[in-house]
This record gives C-alpha cells, structure tokens and sequence, in this order.
C-alpha cells in the first residue's frame, strides 16, 4: 500500500526554497511506495503551475504569510487557517508531512503534531529574527526529521538541541554532463547576481562593486524581485544608491534558468549570511564559475583542486573586482573553471542524488 505523504509550502514568494521545491517534485518518478499530494497557497502559484510535471495532485489553501505588513491578518486568521489546514490533511488521509518552506510554516508543523503525523521539517536559512527561533524551540521535537540546507544551518538551529534525526542536503539541480563548446568571452564580461532585494544579500555590496568598476567590458546584471516586505530596503537603496542604478541591468521577475544563465559568465554572491543559495547549484551546473562572500559552508565545500569558486573574507569591493578583472584577463584559466564548475556539480549538487535521499527519509 502506497504511503500518503503531503507537502507543504506556506509561502510561494520565489526564491531558492521554492524553486528547490519544483527541482525536486520534477524528479521524483512515479513510484508503488508513495502517494505525493502538494499543498500550496491560493496567491503567487502561476510559477509552480507552469514549472511542475502534472504527475503529483495539487491542492491549494488559503495562507497568511507572517510578515511585518500584514502581522495583524496573519494571527486573525491563523486559528481558521490551522482548522482547515487540519481538515484537509485528514481528507487526504495523510501520514507524512513534508514541510518543505523552512521554518516559518508554523501551521504546517502544529497541524502534523495536533494529528500526531510523522512530520519532515526542510530549513534552508542559517539566520532569523529572535521570535521565528523562539518559536522553533517551542515547535521542536525529537520525532521530527530535520533536513538542513547546510552544516551551519543546522548548527544554528540545533545546537542546543539533541537530535539524531537530521541530515544535511545542499540545494541541488539536473545536471547534465555534454561536450557542448562554452562560448568565447571576447568582447565583453557578464557578472550577474541572483538574489531578491533583500539586506542580507547585501546588495549595498553588489552596487559598490558596480560602481568602482572601471572596466566598460564588464557589464553586471542583477536578478530578483522586490517583495512587498522589502519595500523600506528598497527605497533605502534608491535613496543612496539612485544614480548606480542606470549602470547595471536588473531584471526583475525573471525565474527561467535558461534567460538568467544565458545571460552570465559568472556569479556573484555579497550576501552577510547565507545557507546554502540554490544559485550556486544552478550557476555551476550551467559551468559558471562563483565569486562569494565566506557564507555557509562554502569554503570548506568548495575547497578541491580544480578551481570553481573564489571565496573573499571581506566585504571590500575591490577584492571582488580584482578576482573578476583576472578571470576577464586570464581566458584560459576562466575556462578552465567553467569545466570544472559542471563536473563539481555533477559529482556534489546532482537531483537524482538528492532526490533519493529525501526519498530514503520517508521510509
């Protein structure tokens, strides 16, 4: 008999979490052991009806996001959002819940425990304000399988607490190894950043960087969205940053792979903290090599023989520049790199090896 599992999303504001979400549901092949129901909110789902395969039953549910803007909505309807949420998961006659967007689907998890589910909790982040950890700590639970992102991830959330139920899986992607030709850089360099405007992205950084460089063969481009949370971040930057604006192309709602990563020869990443950002999954599977602030667990995985990424401790602009002017410079080596960057990523970042040991933590 098949076991019913139902996933759980509250929040489908795109990001990595969410497109990680879609990698892994497109991979999964149909199977006599599990009976997959996805459950996502009502609002911003047009992205995941029309990137997941029509092979898993979606259900769609009306959730509050917890955000500053809309806190008092969010508590209002909490208790009848739990109720329903509760009532359809026993429709659903559901015995696992995967819980795949991090620590803030509170609901997801209080559902589970109130009808005593098995529960798999997946956190992406390794940094949150003081009440989301409280409430985690309240919410923890030995039966609970935790899935971390990253090892400092995990540190972060468990490390006073004691748990032999988790396990560390870094955001992975398809990746196919062909004898494609890379293109030649030649007349100009493209360095793109995919990150939504947010402060621990540290776009300041980004646009700094932008704004030193001297180089007119280095054009820059920025990927990511503006959430109605992060509007004061916003027009903070706009207010201090306004005239660099013009001098790099930001692309906003752009989610497609293949227009980002068409568009780049190298990434970019100033964030202050990150786990472990499912961009560098996508860049290096696309053989583009990373340029990135010491974030996660970076620098101890990247760390191989066969140069990909460039690790910089500190949050100068320069020092980024410099590595950038180089690999412009340097044609054969930058080269190098891109072949080097897929094979990383065929061995360490593949779907198939992640997606079977999610599997494994349904059994």
């Amino acid at each position: 008999m098949k076991k019913k599992i139902t996933i759980i999303i509250e929040d489908l504001r795109i990001g990595g979490p969410q497109k990680q979400l879609v990698y892994f549901i497109n991979s999964i092949k149909s199977s006599n052991k599990y009976n997959f129901n996805l459950l996502i909110p009502n609002d911003n789902n047009t992205f995941f009806k029309n990137e997941i395969s029509k092979k898993i039953k979606i259900s769609y549910f009306p959730f509050s996001i917890p955000s500053k803007k809309n806190i008092f909505k969010y508590f209002f309807f909490f208790l009848f959002e739990l109720i329903y949420l509760i009532f359809q998961l026993k429709k659903n006659k559901t015995e696992t819940v995967y819980v795949a967007g991090g620590t803030t689907n509170f609901k997801s998890i209080i559902a589970a425990k109130l009808l005593k589910l098995k529960i798999i909790w997946h956190i992406h982040d390794c940094n949150t304000n003081y009440l989301i950890k409280k409430i985690f700590y309240l919410l923890f639970s030995k039966k609970i399988k935790f899935i971390f992102a990253s090892q400092k991830s995990k540190n972060y959330y468990l490390n006073k607490k004691s748990t032999k139920k988790w396990k560390v899986l870094r955001s992975s992607v398809k990746v196919n190894l062909n004898k494609k030709k890379l293109k030649k850089i030649d007349k100009s360099f493209n360095v793109g950043m995919v990150a939504n405007i947010n402060p621990d992205k540290n776009i300041e950084l980004f646009i700094k960087i932008v704004e030193k460089n001297l180089n007119k063969k280095i054009q820059f481009h920025l990927f990511g969205n503006v959430w109605k949370s992060q509007n004061s971040y916003y027009n903070f930057l706009l207010k201090n940053y306004k005239k660099i604006f013009s001098s790099f192309n930001w692309n906003k709602k752009v989610f497609n792979n293949f227009e980002i990563y068409k568009k780049i020869d190298l990434l970019l990443c100033t964030s202050k903290t990150e786990s472990f950002p499912l961009s560098f999954s996508e860049a290096l599977s696309y053989s583009i090599p990373i340029i990135t602030t010491d974030v996660g667990d970076v620098k101890k995985f990247f760390k191989s023989k066969k140069k990909f990424a460039y690790v910089i401790q500190s949050h100068k602009p320069t020092q980024f520049l410099n590595i950038i002017n180089y690999l412009f410079k340097n044609k054969k080596i930058f080269y190098q790199n891109r072949l080097n960057a897929k094979k990383f990523a065929f061995n360490n970042l593949n779907i198939k090896n992640y997606s079977k040991e999610i599997l494994s933590i349904f059994n």
